[in-house]
Formats: C-alpha cells, structure tokens, sequence
C-alpha cells in the first residue's frame, strides 16, 4: 500500500525524500567511526554480484529487511577498475565512453547530455542492480535508448504490475507499459530488480542548509537504514503519552550528524526515533515547529531535533539518544552522589543553572525571523525530572549533561496574549501540578514553569543531600489525598476555609510535609552555603501559591549564575558543611475561588467531609481578583 500521509511544509519548503545521489558532486556523509577496512575485497569474488550480495547481508538492517547498501559504500565498491573488468568478464562489446557514463556526475550528465548515449542520467545504481542479478551485459540497453533509457534517477519509482495471467511487468511511475530495457527479463528477474531498487537507494539523513531541519516523505517500500532497534519501555527514557520510542543505531553512512552531535556536546553512535501514537499531523507541526526554534543549536541544555520523517502513515522524530532519563539517573547512575568530590559538586551547580538558562530561553526567545516585529513568550508546559535526559558528554567526562526535553506541551503566545490560557484546557504533571490549575481565573503561564522547576530543584536538593532514599521519602511523606479522589503527591493541598460561612472559598497552601523537608535539608549534616542559597531560592521565589509572586526567570537566572561562579571561585562556600536548624513556621494559607472543574472534582468525590479545615496559625492572604490572576504573563 502507498503512502498517503498529507504533506506538510517544513522549512517553508514542500517535504519530499533528499538522499545523497551516488556520482554526484555532492559530499557523502563523514563518518568517522566507519571503519572501511572491514570491507571485503573485489578480488575475493569470482563476481561484483557476489560481493555486493555479501555486503548487503553484513549490512543488514532491521524490520526483517535482506539487508541494505549504503550509496557511499556502493561508489567506495563500484571504482572504474572494477567496472572496467566486470564488463571484460562478461565478455560484453566494452568500451571506453561506456565507463565514462559511468563515471560522469549528475552535474555533468546535465551539462554534455549531448555527448554520450545516456542522456541526462546516471546509471551507478542501475549497474549494481544488474550486478546483482548476473546481468551486467544488459547494461547498454537501458543506456542506449535516450528517450525511454531508465537511470538512476528513475530509482526507486519503478512498480511491479501483475496482469490477469500473472505476468509481471515493471513500469516507470504511472506508464502503462513495460519499459523496453527490461525486453527480455523473466518473472523473477523483475521482482528482484524492484526488491533490489529500493535496497540500493536507502534514505540518508542529514540537516538542511544552515542546520535546518529536513523532513523525509518516505515511500512505504523503503529500508530504514538501522542496524539495531528496539522499543523503548514505560521506564526507559523518553517514553510518554503522547508517543512510542524506539532506540536504534543508524548506519553511520545513512546520516551527516557526526559534526551536529560534537557540536551540541553529545556523544553520537545511537538515536531515539519517536513516532507518534496516530496521525495527527496539526499536533505534529506544533511539537516540531518549536523544537526547530529550541535545541541543543540554541542552547546546550535543551534536546536537539535532527530530522523528521513520515513512514507508513505515521510521524516520527530522531534525536540523540539520552543514556536516561534524570529520575532514572538518581536511582540507578548515581543514588548516592559523592560529596567529598569538588568536581561533581560544580557540575551538578552548573546542570542548576544550564537548565534555568535554557527556561529563559524558552520563556524569552529572540525575535523570530518570521515575526520580527513582534514579542513572542514561550512555555514549556511539562518541567519533571522524566522530561529532563541524562546524555554522555565528551566534555563532561563520564558525568554527561542534563538536557530538557518533550516539547510536545509546549506553546508560544504573542505579547497581546501570553496570559489568555485557561486553566481546564492545559495538560499537567500531577506530581508538580501547581495550584492555578484548580483556581478559578487562574491561566497557565510562564510562572507554570517556575513551579514545575522549583518543585524538580527541590527534588534533586533531597537526592544531592540524602541520595535516592531522601528523595523517595520526601515523595512517600507529602502524598495526601487530594480533590480528585486520589493520593497524589503535589506540593500543595486545598483545606476547607472555615472562617467562610458561604462555602464558596478555600485555602490553598504548600504543604506542611514541603515546609519540614525544606528545614531539613537546611539543618541536613552535608548542607553547605550553596544549597542554603539554593533552597531560599526554591521555597521564596519558585514554590510559590500565587503564581503573580513567583520570580521570573531572567533574575532566577542571575542568582543562579552567581552561585555557579561562587563555586568556582571558593571551595568553601559549595564545600564547606554549614547546617542550620531552623524553626518550622505553618505555611501561610491563601484565600482561594475553586475553578469549575476543580469543584466538579469536590462535588463527585464528596471532598468536603474529607478535606482538612483550615487553622490558621499565620494571617490568610485574601483571594486576587479573577483579573489579578488574568494578567500574569
């Protein structure tokens, strides 16, 4: 069955399959890694099918396929030697202006069509077709007619057609016969010429002009050009809702990413492929249109997009794979970090600062070319420690980097209306779920962000501190049930306000349990002046209720930015253990107005014979104007 997925534009340019065309002037991939030696010797062979036949089943791919060439492997095989002594072998009327066509570039094919028999075409792949099935001296007859001669450039639009007596015929594109090259071929030889057109002509991926991103319309009968692949499970990194993952290792002569990997800082060799779970081609524009405007080309800390493709009617991404995710990291790379090590200490407080950066990157993005007048905000909509990936680093020794990623929650806004997004129609984490999405007026905003971030920094505080157990108690210990009926482990609750007699308000306020873990890890034997810093950060300007007050992120970012220098420049202050113990204050409550949905939730769980009664111990703030809550950018 043909592909029949609708085209889209990337790029500002109609998708369509680019490969690199063999005998072209045009630079096959450099791939470094490729070790060229390993390839067998012509001389070994009593024939060029022979050879090619033994490369394509040492290169096999995946999916079951009978194994591929990549084309910078097939011109490394087909050198003027070897197709000079295929022709005399075969005692075929060999001349010299026949290998010449061989040898003639696209560019040059167009320039002197004039000049030689083949017109303006190629016919590398159509030798090593014929090569394959021992039919090398047929090679003139599909040279030799210029207006029916068939070339590589009619490589892989060839169909089989079988008529109502089972002959076989294979035709160029939408004709209605039989081109006469083929006069003389048997059945099978047909069905091998169309097997070995689509093995010879794999995809190679690569980024466009001026590291754009290059989308791929692939034919349902191509081979993806993997050498391993499997799926990725529910625990494994970069595994979600929104799409299956498969982990695999591209041929490294089916893609030019070598140099984008160096410079990016990630270690190269195997890629996550994520194909989204049905063919919504809206939601898979938005999810690559802002991973074309932020990657690891813009910032180091977020995930990069390398190309995309569609494949049988489904969409697919590839990126560097990500050894785990950070969550996966502190419980199984590293649950019980290293303090005594100045090192890792510095490199986790620039992991701090390189993911804040790449936030106000998001939150604050150059002008777009295409909107150059405009102010754009961005979000990211999903900040937790399973979105954010753990890749080996050259650079970073065997410490790698932290990198967000799962952009597919992601939104821009203009200026005019940053703030217009309600609150019933966002999709959240529900551990970092922050309370303007029970609140009625409340909007998800860049401060959404700032939660989600203060919630994951307090998290890895615990894990930095205590290792994996610190953190996974501090998990156990703030899960309470909440207004949807279940336990839930977010950093804030809802109480009943009893000093309401109407019933319409309630109190939200940060959980007791976040309060105590925040005092702990001040007092914690291993605390030093760098995280007392960082935890004045994460309670007074991230883990705030009202998101109005949450710090934005370009004076977050300044304060990170010096603790990081601070590190580098005194030993003590990121060395030093300095635990204070602090006196636990009752978290403040805030007079709240329950969202529609969130009193559905109430109401259906019966929640009020349930909740807690607010006590107050500190003076309520008063509930914000609905249009207080609506101009928070």
């Amino acid at each position: 069955m043909e592909n029949t997925t609708p085209r889209l534009r990337l790029n500002s340019l109609p998708i369509r399959a680019p490969t690199f065309s063999l005998r072209s002037s045009k630079t096959f991939p450099n791939a470094p890694y490729f070790d060229w030696d390993k390839l067998p010797r012509y001389q070994k062979f009593e024939s060029l099918g022979r050879m090619l036949r033994k490369c394509m089943t040492e290169e096999a791919g995946t999916n079951n396929n009978k194994g591929f060439l990549p084309p910078a492997i097939l011109e490394h095989i087909l050198s003027r030697e070897v197709i000079e002594h295929e022709l005399k072998s075969q005692e075929y009327r060999y001349t010299a202006e026949t290998v010449d066509v061989m040898f003639q570039t696209e560019e040059e094919a167009l320039d002197d069509s004039a000049d030689f028999p083949g017109g303006t075409k190629t016919y590398f792949i159509v030798f090593a077709t014929l090569a394959l099935l021992d039919k090398v001296c047929d090679i003139y007859q599909f040279m030799e007619m210029k207006d029916t001669s068939l070339g590589d450039q009619d490589l892989p639009n060839l169909k089989l057609h079988q008529d109502e007596d089972g002959k076989r015929e294979l035709r160029r594109g939408e004709e209605l016969q039989q081109m006469r090259c083929f006069d003389g071929f048997v059945d099978h030889e047909l069905e091998s010429f169309d097997d070995y057109q689509w093995r010879l002509r794999v995809p190679t991926f690569a980024l466009g002009p001026k590291e754009t991103i290059r989308h791929y319309d692939l034919h349902d009968k191509d081979i993806l050009p993997w050498y391993e692949e499997h799926s990725v499970s529910q625990n494994e990194v970069m595994s979600g809702g929104y799409g299956s993952v498969k982990k695999v290792k591209i041929h490294p002569l089916c893609h030019d990413y070598h140099e984008t990997l160096k410079a990016i800082n990630v270690s190269g060799g195997q890629f996550a492929v994520k194909t989204l779970k049905n063919s919504d081609a809206i939601k898979f524009q938005d999810e690559v249109n802002m991973l074309k405007k932020f990657n690891g080309l813009v910032h180091d800390h977020l995930v990069t997009l390398l190309g995309t493709f569609t494949y049988k009617g489904q969409f697919s991404m590839i990126f560097p794979w990500a050894e785990c995710d950070v969550e996966n990291y502190w419980l199984k790379i590293n649950p019980m970090p290293n303090l005594e090590d100045i090192e890792f200490v510095r490199w986790v407080s620039r992991q701090c600062r390189g993911i804040m950066e790449s936030v106000n990157v998001i939150h604050n993005p150059k002008h777009p070319e295409t909107l150059p007048k405009e102010t754009l905000y961005g979000r990211h909509g999903d900040i937790k420690a399973e979105n954010i990936l753990w890749f080996k680093s050259p650079d970073e020794a065997d410490r790698g980097i932290w990198v967000i990623s799962d952009l597919g929650l992601s939104t821009f806004n203009r200026e005019v209306s940053r703030s217009m997004v309600p609150n019933q129609s966002i999709l959240y984490t529900p551990g970092y779920r922050p309370p303007e999405c029970d609140i009625k007026g409340g909007k998800i905003s860049r401060a959404f962000d700032i939660w989600t971030l203060g919630c994951f920094y307090l998290e890895m505080t615990c894990w930095f501190l205590g290792g994996r157990k610190l953190k996974d108690n501090f998990e156990t210990d703030r899960t309470t049930t909440y207004i949807t009926g279940s336990r839930a482990d977010i950093f804030f609750d809802l109480e009943l306000n009893g000093e309401d007699k109407t019933n319409e308000t309630f109190i939200a306020l940060i959980k007791p349990q976040v309060v105590r873990m925040i005092d702990d890890l001040h007092n914690h034997p291993n605390c030093t002046k760098y995280i007392h810093d960082m935890l004045e950060i994460i309670e007074k300007d991230m883990i705030v209720v009202l998101n109005q007050e949450r710090t934005r992120s370009p004076k977050l970012l300044k304060k990170l930015n010096e603790m990081n220098q601070k590190c580098i420049d005194d030993v003590d202050y990121c060395m030093k253990k300095t635990p204070v113990k602090r006196t636990f204050q009752a978290p403040i409550g805030t007079e709240a107005r329950l969202s529609e949905n969130a009193m559905n939730m109430v109401t259906k769980n019966n929640m009020r014979g349930r909740l807690s009664t607010h006590v107050p111990k500190r003076p309520v703030q008063k509930s914000p104007r609905v249009e207080e809550l609506e101009n928070v950018d």
